[in-house]
């Protein structure tokens, strides 16, 4: 009986020809949409499938591949399919070639399938329900229309919908090449409202990002392309327990053309290269000095622009100083009104040549976009008073390697020619006295030391020891962290120890920013190199990858061993 069965069944898989045809989810579609196109084999399977070019068409998803078999009245189907989404990119009647299979060692061609691509305004006019037929689209939103190099842009894309969206994913986005980019990480939750066509629309934005272009010209955005989950519209599409299943869309927003303009070529000398508003603030040192004293003061300066682009800028002083490099103490970002700002704090300091009374300002000239001028703003006038101070050796220069041994006392005769003063029990008596003040000597002679030693050497020395205990800290909580999250907080922590190391300025830490700071402190080529490397690979978490390929652990084992190795 079990033989007779099989034999029937391939008498009636053999009687039916294989077919191979090629459908899409729509035949007139508009710029910058989404549509599937499946290709399927009936009546055969074939593990030689050959898709067609999609010429002008972008593919975004697929090939999905599904399969069945089902035997009605006896009768044996059996089916085998490939789905693909793809971007509409150009107007006009585009033709899709047919795919080829090969089935028992004979090929089949699917037929051509002809789309028109028309402007999306031109769809909307042509069918006054084409809206109405779309429960999910996305939007990408600019803040203005012209902008310059260094200036914050902001990037909305927000999903407008009818249907309850379920999930979203992000099948394929622009890599932002020609711009750094920061995302925003508060969002804003509550749904907007919006009106199209006289149909209304639930709006979200969904994702926003800062970008600040490189140069000046013209660029163009692809789109962001996702996959939304809503429920199915067909009622009988339910699962085993009665709730209607999901069905995935494919929405994609259009294209985003960007003009970036060349700065005013009039800009004054003290222009230091910031583009956007800025504020600056002041915090004095002590402002009666010697002349063996530094004056040290820091100073503030919070901006929406790209702080990378930025150089530090010089102190205004009305005597003679030696003057020394400023330093950037600390710098953090965060979000207010609905703008990525930067803030910069900078350690300054200066040596009085002579006694005197002297005022020291700082002028910092930036580009104001919307006033498309230059501005300079200044710090409060900083009054010291500076006396004669002795004459011996002084120092404040972070990059100083000199320690300074103080004069040796003169030896005076003893005090006690008695030969008491010379007996055992004295002289334990006394060298115990003196082992406990020595070593009270050497804690207080420490602590005055410590303080002396200026800001960034100690920042320098203290680097690895502050990366690799943040790294401990990382290292117990990575596995509850979100990939990105877990990245993103290892390569800050690299990129911090590395502007602490080798006092790098945020706005020179790149590349080849980062091989000279490593060739001035004579860092061995091969630890460079792997350096230079790894850093490398730590920028693909702007853009969501991950390092290198590395695994949370090789990540943490490749940041410890070089922070290690930088700080020998």
């Amino acid at each position: 009986m079990p033989v007779l069965f099989l034999l029937f069944l391939g008498a009636q898989m053999h009687a039916q020809d294989p077919v191979f045809v090629a459908k899409t989810s729509g035949t007139k579609v508009a710029q910058h949409s989404v549509l599937s196109i499946q290709f399927e084999l009936k009546n055969a399977s074939s593990s030689q499938f050959q898709p067609p070019f999609f010429k002008d068409f972008r593919v975004v998803g697929g090939p999905s591949t599904s399969s069945s078999t089902m035997i009605v009245n006896g009768v044996v189907s059996q089916s085998q399919s490939w789905t693909y989404s793809i971007l509409a990119t150009k107007q006009g009647k585009q033709t899709i070639d047919g795919a080829k299979v090969i089935v028992n060692g004979k090929p089949l061609k699917a037929n051509p399938v002809v789309i028109e691509v028309v402007a999306p305004a031109d769809l909307a006019s042509q069918s006054s329900a084409t809206d109405t037929k779309d429960p999910v689209f996305l939007r990408a939103e600019l803040n203005d229309s012209v902008y310059y190099p260094g200036q914050q842009i902001i990037m909305n894309y927000k999903l407008l919908f009818k249907e309850n969206v379920q999930t979203v994913n992000p099948i394929a986005e622009d890599d932002y090449t020609d711009f750094f980019v920061q995302p925003f990480s508060n969002l804003n939750p509550l749904a907007e409202y919006e009106t199209i066509n006289g149909q209304q629309y639930t709006s979200r934005v969904i994702k926003s990002i800062a970008l600040y272009a490189h140069q000046s010209g013209i660029y163009e955005l692809d789109p962001l392309i996702l996959s939304a989950g809503i429920n199915s519209p067909f009622e009988t599409d339910r699962g085993f327990f009665g709730m209607r299943r999901m069905q995935n869309i494919q929405v994609a927003s259009s294209p985003v053309t960007i003009h970036v303009e060349s700065l005013p070529t009039d800009a004054p000398d003290s222009f230091s290269g910031a583009v956007g508003q800025y504020q600056m603030r002041v915090s004095q040192g002590r402002s009666q000095i010697s002349t063996n004293d530094a004056f040290t003061f820091q100073l503030e300066i919070t901006g929406n622009g790209d702080a990378r682009r930025w150089a530090l800028p010089a102190a205004v002083v009305d005597g003679d100083f030696e003057v020394y490099e400023p330093k950037i103490l600390k710098e953090e970002n965060f979000e207010l009104n609905e703008q990525i700002n930067q803030r910069k704090t900078i350690v300054y300091q200066m040596i009085p040549a002579a006694p005197g009374n002297y005022s020291i300002s700082v002028p910092f000239t930036f580009f104001d976009p919307s006033t498309k001028t230059y501005s300079t703003i200044y710090s409060d006038t900083m009054n010291i008073s500076a006396t004669q101070g002795q004459k011996k050796s002084r120092t404040v220069d972070a990059d100083s390697k000199e320690s300074f041994v103080p004069d040796l006392m003169a030896v005076s005769p003893p005090w006690f020619k008695d030969k008491f003063w010379l007996s055992i029990p004295h002289l334990l008596l006394f060298g115990l006295f003196l082992t406990g003040s020595g070593v009270g000597f050497v804690r207080v002679w420490r602590q005055v030391r410590e303080q002396d030693i200026p800001e960034a050497l100690r920042i320098r020395r203290d680097a690895a020891q502050k990366a690799l205990e943040k790294l401990r800290v990382l290292e117990t909580s990575m596995e509850g962290l979100p990939l990105h999250e877990f990245y993103g907080t290892a390569t800050e922590i690299f990129y911090s120890f590395l502007m602490d190391r080798f006092t790098i300025p945020s706005s020179e830490l790149d590349e080849a920013g980062l091989v000279r700071y490593l060739t001035e402190s004579k860092i061995d080529a091969s630890l460079a190199d792997r350096t230079k490397t790894f850093f490398g690979q730590c920028l693909s978490v702007r853009y969501g990858g991950t390092p290198g390929g590395f695994s949370r652990s090789e990540m943490m084992r490749v940041s410890r061993e070089l922070i290690s190795a930088l700080h020998e």
